[in-house]
Formats: C-alpha cells, sequence, structure tokens
C-alpha cells in the first residue's frame, strides 16, 4: 500500500494514495479534562456518524467492541469497531475513533483493512471442544492464581503461558506462529545454554520472535534498537507493518510512541523499555505522577522516569541489576529483552 502521510502544526492525517481514503488523522491537544462534557451515547452517534462519511462500505462489515482504552480514566472515549469474517473478530483489522469527551470533536482515527484477504471455509473446522482436548493433551494447562475482579484473586486453571499455543483449525495439529508444522528450538541456532532459552523458546512459541537477524541467530548479548524492542514487543502484528513507517504510524495512533521519540536505528535505554512497556499496559497516566512513587532502586531514576521505573518493578517487568540498580542509561540486550517481555505479558494477565 502507498500513503501519503501528512503532517501539520498541530496534527498529522494519512491518506491512501490508491483510493483516496482517510486512513487516519490525530490531532495533538493538550490534556487538560477535569468534568462534565458529553456522554458516551453522543460521543458514539458521532463516532458512527463520522465513519459513515469516511469508510461507509465498512461499516456493514464490522462490530462494536469496547476498546482496551475504554476503562482507564481520561478525557477522551475509545470507540473500537472490528471486522467480522464468518461471525469471527478479524484481529488487527479495525476502525478506531477518538472522541474528546468535553468537546465532542473527533481527535482521532485510525484504520487497518486488508483490502485482499481472503477467508477459507469454516464448514469442516474442529469444534471448540475438540480444539480444548487437543491443547490440553500438550500439558501446558493447569492451575494458578488469576484476578478476576477489582479486588479479587482466585486460583483458577489456565494456559499456564497465556493459552499462546497455536493449532491448526482444521485438522487440530499444532502449529508455529506462521502456520507451519510447530516444532521446538529450531528458530534460532545461538541460543543453546544462554540463560534466557526457556523464555526466548516459551515467546517463540507464543508468536513473539526477534525480527531482522540473519543466519538463523538470535544474538543474545547484541544491544537491542529501538525499532527491534517495539517489533519484538508487537511481534504477533509486526509482520503487518512491511516498513518502518507504516508500524511507527500505528504505534503513534496507539499512544505507544510519541512523533518526537521516533528513533529506530538508536540503542534503547532501560529507562524508555520501561517507558515504552508502561504504555503499552496502558498506565502512563498513573506514572506521570511521580510524586506519589517511592524509589525501590538503589540509584535513581532520571526526572520523568520515575513512576515508568516503579511501574516496572510493581509488575516484576524490571527490578534492577545484580545489585539493585536501575541503571536507566544502560542500553538492553537481545536477551534481556526476551525476559522484560516476558514478564510484561505475564503481568498482563493480571
Amino acid at each position: 500500500k502507498y500513503f501519503w502521510n501528512l503532517n501539520f502544526e498541530k496534527g498529522y492525517a494519512s491518506v491512501n494514495a490508491a483510493t483516496s481514503e482517510l486512513a487516519g488523522f490525530n490531532l495533538y491537544e493538550d490534556y487538560n479534562y477535569t468534568s462534565g462534557g458529553i456522554t458516551e451515547e453522543k460521543a458514539m452517534s458521532t463516532a458512527v456518524a463520522f465513519l459513515e462519511q469516511v469508510a461507509p462500505a465498512k461499516m456493514d462489515q464490522v462490530k462494536f467492541v469496547p476498546s482496551e482504552n475504554a476503562s482507564y480514566e481520561s478525557g477522551y472515549y475509545y470507540f473500537n469497531y472490528v471486522r467480522q469474517a464468518n461471525g469471527i473478530d478479524f484481529v488487527n483489522n479495525n476502525l478506531n475513533v477518538t472522541v474528546n469527551k468535553k468537546t465532542g470533536k473527533i481527535t482521532g482515527y485510525y484504520s487497518e483493512w486488508y483490502d485482499s484477504a481472503t477467508f477459507p471455509s469454516i464448514e469442516k473446522a474442529i469444534t471448540k471442544e475438540a480444539a480444548f482436548a487437543k491443547v490440553a493433551d500438550f500439558g501446558e494447562y493447569g492451575l494458578m492464581y488469576k484476578k478476576i475482579s477489582a479486588n479479587e484473586i482466585v486460583l483458577v486453571y489456565d494456559f499456564i503461558y497465556g493459552g499462546g499455543i497455536l493449532i491448526d483449525g482444521l485438522s487440530g495439529e499444532r502449529v508455529n506462529w506462521d502456520g507451519s508444522a510447530y516444532s521446538v528450538g529450531n528458530a534460532y541456532s545461538d541460543i543453546k545454554g544462554n540463560w534466557a532459552e526457556k523464555i526466548i523458546l516459551e515467546l517463540q512459541d507464543n508468536g513473539y520472535y526477534l525480527p531482522g537477524q540473519e543466519g538463523n541467530r538470535f544474538n543474545p548479548k547484541n544491544a537491542t534498537t529501538q525499532i527491534e524492542f517495539l517489533r519484538y514487543l508487537y511481534a504477533p502484528v509486526q509482520a503487518q507493518y512491511s516498513d518502518d513507517e507504516s508500524f511507527y504510524f500505528m504505534l503513534v495512533s496507539a499512544g505507544i510512541v510519541k512523533k518526537e521519540e521516533i528513533n529506530g536505528a538508536a540503542k534503547i535505554s532501560r529507562q524508555e523499555v520501561a517507558k515504552f512497556v508502561t504504555r503499552y499496559l496502558g498506565y502512563e497516566k498513573l506514572a506521570l505522577k511521580t510524586g506519589i512513587f517511592r524509589n525501590m532502586f538503589k540509584d535513581t531514576p532520571a526526572a520523568g522516569y520515575q513512576g515508568f521505573a516503579a511501574i516496572c518493578y510493581g509488575f516484576d517487568i524490571i527490578t534492577g541489576d545484580a545489585r539493585g540498580y536501575f541503571r536507566g542509561t544502560s542500553t538492553i540486550t537481545h536477551a534481556e529483552t526476551a525476559k522484560v517481555i516476558h514478564k510484561m505479558l505475564q503481568a498482563n494477565q493480571l
């Protein structure tokens, strides 16, 4: 796909160069919301009217699904309309609209749509019960503690590594993230015996792999760049973005990266990792209230990063080096990146 990406003083927009369709836009606003404003019903009506103007042919193919951001306290309503295929959510094909609660104005829009996608028949697909029985046979199902409500944690049966086991919908055979026949440990030739080997393989089994490496290598001791970290973090979907520009456009639209922070080739620091992880988990607004956090490290995180460091410490994602130092400006290796993402995925289940 080819796009015109247009930058303005107070926002940006993207237009499909082949179809003239609006692909997305975002208005830069100062966050000053307190209370009052329009209702969610009124905001949704505004969002639907907008979508019927910019994407009328797609509206009968989507279903409203509450956004992951909807539960977070903010000055915006987030409306997410997911494409349906055979009555099933088509993951990462959706239309997203952001409405300012105070003004009622649309401040953001992002669309992702595979125009050439085709869908095989599901008439011969195995049943949900048969699929569950197949997955249970793999022996990765057991007891664990999970948070089921705001104040309740219980012992439940669940998939130990997040339910990331993939099986073929017709045959029931286990497959890799790309649909190929499942195999263990065949992705990298240089992780045998490395302290992060098990973590790297578990991530691989769940569709998380480190892109851009040559010669079937993971290079566990190499410093991680910003683009490597972000593509590893979004590994299950990052292949949809063939170029870095479209990938970063998605990240900026999702609030993971700010436009001025884009520096793909730069080696990423521990404090930048803490910031991106915190945003991914949806806690940035809390992290910016730096005065409420107690520093748990032997050194002091740089100004502006105290909240990000504290939240990552609280979720056991980044707990410091062997001596308890945060070392915010130090770079992070590929192996350490795998550990951070693995722990982040576990924290995201709570």
